[in-house]
C-alpha cells in the first residue's frame, strides 16, 4: 500500500537469516552501521574531542567532557556547554545518535557546532581529527598490587596490556 525502502527491507531479511542460524555470536551489520563498527573494533573515532550527553529531563546534548589537546579545546568549547545545533540542524530532532554521528566525520574536514553558554548562543568552526581510546589501563593500587583494566579485546588489547603490565613491574607491584 505504502512506498517500501529496499535497504530496510535488505537488511531486516539479512538480520533474520543470521538470527536463523542460531549462533549467539554471530550478528548482521548493515552498511550503515559498518563504519561505526570498524571505529569501534579500532578502538578510534574521528571527532572534535568532546564527550556529549543527553539530558533526559531537558532533551538538551550537553557537554560532559572536553578532550585536552583536541580541536574542542582549542576552539573554546566547554564542558557545561549545550549542543543544539551541528550544521545547521537541531539537535533536538536529531537525537543523541545524530548529533554524534554528525559532529563525526572524515579527519581534517571542519564541522560546524552551535552551542548554548550562559544563555548566549555561540558558533564554532572545528576541524576533526582521529582519536584512538584507551583499550588497557594499568593502575597501582594503595595496597601495592596492581590493576589492569580491559576495555575490550579488539584492536591494540595486546599491546597496551602487555605495556600496563610492564609499567606496573617497574613501580614494583606485589602483584596484578
Amino acid at each position: 500500500v505504502e512506498e517500501v525502502d529496499p535497504v530496510k527491507l535488505q537488511d531486516a531479511a539479512a538480520g533474520a537469516m543470521v538470527d536463523a542460524a542460531g549462533d549467539r555470536w554471530s550478528h548482521y551489520i548493515s552498511a550503515a552501521d559498518y563504519t561505526s563498527y570498524l571505529e569501534r573494533a579500532a578502538n578510534a573515532y574521528v571527532g572534535i574531542g568532546i564527550t556529549i550527553q543527553l539530558q533526559e529531563e531537558t532533551g538538551a546534548m550537553e557537554i560532559i567532557e572536553v578532550l585536552d589537546g583536541g580541536p574542542a579545546k582549542q576552539a573554546g568549547l566547554q564542558v557545561h556547554d549545550v549542543v543544539i545545533q551541528v550544521e545547521g540542524k537541531q539537535c533536538a530532532e536529531l537525537g543523541l545518535d545524530g548529533t554524534k554521528a554528525l559532529v563525526r566525520g572524515e579527519a581534517g574536514t571542519d564541522v560546524h557546532v552551535t552551542v548554548l553558554r550562559d544563555e548566549q548562543q555561540i558558533e564554532f568552526t572545528v576541524t576533526r581529527q582521529r582519536f584512538e581510546t584507551p583499550v588497557a589501563t594499568g593502575t597501582l593500587l594503595e595496597n601495592g598490587y596492581g590493576l589492569i583494566t580491559i576495555e575490550n579485546f579488539e584492536s591494540r588489547c595486546a599491546e597496551e596490556t602487555i605495556a600496563a603490565i610492564d609499567s606496573l613491574i617497574s613501580q614494583n607491584a606485589k602483584g596484578l
